[in-house]
């Protein structure tokens, strides 16, 4: 029996759906290029150069009372990177502080309710990850087959690192494992990476 190859095309996938359009969480930038732009002024929020930003409107600051607001920063150069205030890189030329907001919708949920306030900050830095990658384009889909024609697979909308996650699924499936990984695509870099993790398999890119 011929040792098995393993062809995996990894691809930009430009079709990626915002991570924040559902009922969890509200992201909020104060940069009118953005589309989840709103004015601070109609918000009733003061964003502040040092410190915590001014919160005049009264259920947006309930909602910092209890932790489920953050005041968040913007660091942009090649790119751009959210985090909360005073947790990400700070420059003086290339971080704008207090550039926008994050905020809980789902405070009646029981799991959010039982968090204590670092494991919210932990959840909220978290979920800015993932809005970073999908906002800087680290968004990907995969094609699989094997050398024997068997082992088709597809999948498109993975933001990030996710897309190992179902990579590694389709490998976990395999009842025969290849002996070669052969990586392919403009995102053939995301494939290696994830081939390099597999014990006793050889990587190519093509």
């Amino acid at each position: 029996m011929s040792e098995l190859t393993a062809f995996v095309r990894v691809e930009h996938d430009p079709d990626v759906d915002d991570p924040y359009d559902d009922e969890t969480w509200e992201f909020i930038s104060f940069d009118r290029r953005m589309k989840q732009f709103k004015d601070p002024d109609t918000l009733g929020v003061q964003p502040m150069r040092n410190g915590d930003g001014v919160i005049t409107d009264k259920a947006l600051k309930r909602k910092y009372e209890a932790g489920s607001l953050f005041w968040l920063d913007c660091y942009r150069h090649s790119g751009e990177a959210w985090s909360l205030h005073g947790g990400g890189m700070q420059c003086q030329w290339d971080t704008a502080p207090n550039a926008g907001l994050l905020i809980m919708k789902a405070t009646r949920s029981n799991w959010w309710r039982k968090l204590t306030y670092e494991q919210r900050c932990h959840q909220a830095s978290k979920m800015l990850e993932v809005f970073n990658d999908w906002n800087n384009g680290n968004c990907y889909w995969y094609q699989t087959l094997l050398s024997d024609d068997t082992g088709e697979d597809s999948c498109g909308g993975w933001i990030g690192d996710d897309v190992f996650v179902g990579l590694q699924e389709w490998w976990d499936g395999l009842a025969v494992k290849p002996t070669l990984v052969e990586c392919r695509g403009d995102a053939a870099f995301m494939a290696e990476t994830w081939a390099h993790r597999l014990k006793g398999v050889q990587v190519r890119k093509s």
